[in-house]
């Protein structure tokens, strides 16, 4: 919790700068077509549609052995479906406690993206 709250901390510092680009994941895994020409645009690089279908190909070779929670990464972009199963309740419980939400809240407000969208 206290890397999470002092990492987004570090990128609200950066929301506006020439250099930074904001993803979220929720955005990206339910709404890839619409996240991923900005960025790639920002990048210098041309939108290809197929890009999604490449996206299993490329990402493939590099999970390493030492990696197995990246197992999954090539069957494409989508939200993970361990959120739930990862913490006990009491665990997601001390979470919730103890991050500091209203900074990842004002990096959305300020990149105008005002709410998460797809529900995750």
């Amino acid at each position: 919790m206290r890397r999470w709250n002092a990492d987004t901390s570090f990128s609200l510092g950066r929301v506006g700068a020439p250099s930074a680009h904001f993803v979220f994941y929720e955005d990206l895994t339910t709404r890839p077509e619409a996240v991923l020409p900005p960025l790639l645009a920002a990048l210098g690089l041309p939108w290809e549609k197929d890009v999604l279908d490449r996206y299993g190909d490329a990402s493939r070779g590099l999970v390493t052995a030492e990696e197995s929670w990246k197992k999954g990464v090539s069957s494409g972009i989508r939200p993970s479906g361990t959120s739930g199963r990862a913490l006990t309740a009491d665990e997601r419980e001390a979470a919730r406690r103890g991050l500091r939400t209203e900074l990842y809240e004002g990096i959305r407000r300020r990149t105008g993206e005002t709410a998460p969208r797809g529900g995750a």
